[in-house]
Parts: C-alpha cells; structure tokens; sequence
C-alpha cells in the first residue's frame, strides 16, 4: 500500500523544463519583433517575469494583468518601443509548443501512476499548460488537470485546494501530497490547505522563514520511494 493514494504535482520547473521552453520562445518572440534577444536582453525579460508572478501569487495582480506587465515593464527597462499585448500573445502561443519534461520525469510518473492517481496543479496560463499537455508523451499518467485561471483560486491560496479536492473523486487530505519547487505557491499552498508536501529542491536553497515541507528532495527519481514505500 503507497504512503499517499493522491499525487498533486506542479508542472513547471517541477515535471517540466519551463526554463528551457521560456528560451526558446522568448528568442522566437524578440525576433519576431524586431527586438534584441542576446542573453543580457533576456535575462531582463526573466527578471520582470519573476516580479510578476510573485505579484499574481500574493493576490495583487490578475492573470491578465501578469501577462501583459511583464513585457511593459521589459521594454521600459530595455529603453525600446513595441506593443506589449502583441509581443504577449505571440510568446503564448509559441511557448505553449514547448513541452520539455525533465530527465526521468517520465519514467517517475509512470511508476507513480500505477499505483496512485496523479494530479497535476499549476497557475500556468491555460492556453499555454493545455497546449503542453496535449504534446506530453505520458499524459495519460494524469486523472486531470488543475489550472488556476479555470478554477478560479490560485495556489498558494486554501480555496484553490479546497476546488481542487471537491472535483477529485473520493478525495482524502489524510493520503494526498503536494509535490512542487515552489515554496511561495506549492509548499506554502499546501500548509495552508493542511496537507502534506514535498519540496522538490535541486539547488539545495533553504525554505522561507514560516513554510514547512513534509519531505525534501533534490532529485525527482526520489519520489516513488517516498510516495510509495
């Protein structure tokens, strides 16, 4: 009998390789544009992105409003004219395209699944997620897909979880497990739902003062023998 019965897994930076996928559609993009796309360039656009996020995660900005400040707040930085709604949707509809899963993520999954029932959580854009998804060789690994802007919370709030486990079939908080990167949406999400967590944790940081993970783990081929042992 596996330790938790319900697997709710983070998409980006967890399973997959966003990092890699952002690259590429980024250069795609700023090209596109007629924009600059050296490393220094991006690295700008990275930057702006991350503020953005941490923005939508604390409830302060709209998925909408993250979208379209991140290249506003890119180009004012850079010092260059370009419309940012424009630049915007292009970067959508290339990134959703990328669907790059890390180094045994797979076989990880596919392990997991035949004796769990996998989830995945994520606050990615819907557009972007669902197009990834469709291109995921192991989809079939996933009972469903949680999005926030189709359920209409966001992790790390409670009520996203509380959606979350109202549309799982027989649901049990007492067997289910977040597994994510992200302290500020995943680990903090899930103490705030009470459930336990697992922080997937590559670069050996430290957690923020007041957020707790259950297990720790630096390498994703470690969590069947957490999860099912």
């Amino acid at each position: 009998m596996p330790r938790y019965d319900f697997v709710l897994l983070d998409a980006d930076r967890t399973l997959f390789d966003f990092d890699a996928g952002q690259e590429l559609a980024l250069i795609k993009t700023l090209t596109h544009h007629g924009l600059p796309s050296d490393p220094a360039t991006r690295a700008v656009y990275v930057e702006e992105n991350h503020k953005a996020w941490d923005l939508f995660e604390q409830g302060k900005v709209t998925k909408a409003e993250l979208t379209r400040l991140r290249f506003r707040t890119f180009l004012d930085r850079i010092g260059m004219q370009a419309d940012p709604d424009a630049l915007n949707r292009f970067y959508l509809a290339d990134l959703g395209t990328h669907c790059i899963p890390f180094e045994g993520a797979e076989e990880v999954c596919r392990t997991l699944a035949e004796h769990c029932a996998l989830y995945i959580v994520t606050n990615g854009v819907s557009s972007v997620q669902q197009g990834r998804m469709s291109r995921c060789s192991f989809r079939d690994c996933f009972r469903a897909m949680f999005v926030s802007e189709e359920v209409g919370y966001q992790k790390p709030q409670k009520e996203y979880f509380d959606v979350v486990a109202a549309r799982i079939p027989g649901f049990d908080p007492a067997r289910a497990i977040v597994v994510g990167d992200s302290p500020a949406s995943d680990i903090l999400g899930a103490n705030n739902a009470g459930l336990d967590s697992c922080w997937y944790n590559p670069k050996g940081e430290t957690l923020p003062q007041g957020i707790t993970a259950t297990y720790t783990i630096g390498d994703l081929k470690e969590l069947p023998d957490l999860i099912l042992k």
